[in-house]
């Protein structure tokens, strides 16, 4: 009985404070909608009804002639800044005193997650952002362009191997995209088309996959009680993944160090910008954020940029006729520069790529 009455007063004082936290803006004389208990604003998005773009743009409408208005993102209290004029303010004059980024994890409970540029705060993130500009310049990405000409090549002579034109898009397209950030992200040549099961796909797809039960449960406790997912030492990678990636790039470092080997990849410029700065767990960190940049969302572009190219033979027609005049042009040898020159492809990935944004926004809701 008494366990009982002690959980009873433990969940009405859990309550009170999600409650008391949601009236937070409203006490500040911020104007604010009706926020749901526990979910806040994002209720909708929880259940699926709207995205969370969508979500973004209701509440923004909702006040039209304020210059900030307060939402609540389950039940953390976040400002929307309304006023074009004020986010300049923000984003440029005064800089220095918004540099921070909202964490998920605390750093005893993903070191890994929480090293990369991202996540970094105050004069950690100073000091990363430093050693990392100077790697992510045109000059420097353009060394990448010969691996990446070397996965399209392999991924081409996949399919010319082959009798049956039969294919799972979406898929392909992965393992495509899989294979570009092994290389140019962690000094890994793969092949997922013919090894379909290889270890770095398999450990991508779990390190990338937010879909499971466990995250979801992890990422909702968050929101809701971030003290006491803290406290716990939630991490949104498994034990195994982690270690493989550190091990992964621990390997790969030394053995360079070693025998003196260059690779024209992230790996590399991180060891020549490190300078004894960055440890392997701080380049893993880097080198995984590749992942969550690239791994979906390239293999969701091209995707679509197949299946838009299939609507709209015209568009496909003209697309070829200058696929084929450039090859011609550089005699089948292509290099960065021919492919910058292909002004009609940079259109119609741009205009798939609006396409994309879209067809995802829209996509969340089912």
């Amino acid at each position: 009985m008494l366990f009982v009455l002690i959980s009873c007063v433990l969940l009405v004082f859990i309550f009170w404070k999600l409650m008391k936290r949601q009236t937070l803006w409203r006490q500040r004389n911020v104007t604010q909608g009706t926020a749901i208990p526990i979910f806040g604003d994002s209720w909708k998005t929880f259940l699926k009804q709207e995205s969370f773009v969508e979500m973004v743009q209701r509440k923004y409408n909702e006040f039209p002639s304020a210059r900030y208005t307060g939402i609540y993102r389950m039940s953390f209290p976040t400002l929307m800044i309304r006023d074009p004029e004020l986010i300049t303010r923000i984003a440029i004059k005064d800089f220095d005193h918004f540099t921070d980024h909202r964490t998920f994890f605390s750093d005893q409970a993903d070191p890994l997650w929480n090293k990369n540029l991202f996540s970094l705060r105050g004069e950690k993130w100073k000091e990363m952002r430093a050693i990392l500009s100077p790697v992510f310049t045109g000059s420097k990405m353009r060394l990448m362009f010969d691996l990446m000409k070397a996965c399209s090549d392999q991924f081409v002579a996949h399919f010319l191997e082959r009798s049956d034109v039969v294919l799972e898009v979406s898929d392909a397209f992965t393992r495509f995209a899989n294979d570009v950030i092994a290389s140019c992200a962690f000094g890994v040549k793969c092949d997922s088309l013919k090894q379909p099961e290889n270890e770095f796909y398999a450990m991508g797809k779990d390190a990338t996959d937010f879909s499971t039960l466990s995250r979801k449960f992890k990422i909702f406790f968050f929101f809701l009680v971030p003290n006491i997912s803290k406290k716990f030492k939630f991490s949104i990678f498994s034990r195994k993944v982690g270690d493989f990636f550190k091990g992964l790039v621990k390997e790969n470092i030394e053995m360079r160090e070693v025998n003196g080997i260059k690779r024209n990849d992230l790996i590399n410029l991180l060891m020549e910008a490190r300078k004894k700065e960055l440890s392997h767990e701080d380049i893993t960190a880097q080198a995984l954020v590749f992942f969550f940049a690239g791994f979906d969302s390239v293999s969701t572009l091209m995707s679509f940029l197949a299946y838009e190219l299939a609507l709209n033979p015209e568009v496909q027609d003209k697309l070829r006729d200058e696929i084929d005049e450039t090859l011609i042009s550089c005699k089948g040898n292509l290099r960065y520069e021919d492919l910058q020159s292909m002004k009609y492809l940079d259109m119609v990935i741009a205009g798939t790529s609006q396409t994309t944004h879209n067809m995802r926004h829209f996509c969340q809701k089912r």
